[in-house]
């Protein structure tokens, strides 16, 4: 799926059947960061929400305190939001060389510290979160 530049609406999404892979339009997240403007790059983002919740679910599993305080008090829809925004925080300086879906997955681990260290969620990492993990 992928943003059409064309839409009324810039939430219209326009799907992207080429192997099921799910993108989002570069020219939509560089021109909402540029302009400081936070909703169309985390709309832009949506196809990514599902799988980013689960794949802070497989990383938290590295957590353990964190772990047992998922649904009492850690949401993983807390932790995704975390990332998007990191993502959009960081995204002027992204590695043209990685894919989105990487560099998504690269921000998982120090979005996932920064809620603990927030929330006072104390918990010691067994193993960082790693691709492929």
């Amino acid at each position: 799926m992928h943003w059409n530049e064309h839409a009324q609406d810039a939430t219209e999404p326009v799907t992207n059947d080429r192997a099921g892979v799910v993108t989002a339009d570069s020219s939509i997240l560089g021109e909402a960061v540029r302009e400081g403007n936070y909703r169309p790059f985390r709309l832009a983002l949506t196809g990514y929400e599902d799988w980013l919740a689960k794949r802070i679910g497989r990383c938290i599993q590295h957590f353990p305190d964190a772990e047992a305080k998922v649904g009492r008090g850690l949401a993983i829809g807390d932790l995704v939001e975390e990332v998007f925004l990191s993502a959009f925080e960081q995204y002027p300086q992204r590695p043209e060389r990685l894919s989105l879906r990487e560099w998504l997955e690269g921000l998982i681990d120090p979005s996932l510290k920064t809620i603990l260290r927030h929330s006072e969620v104390k918990g010691q990492v067994t193993e960082p979160c790693a691709h492929g993990t």
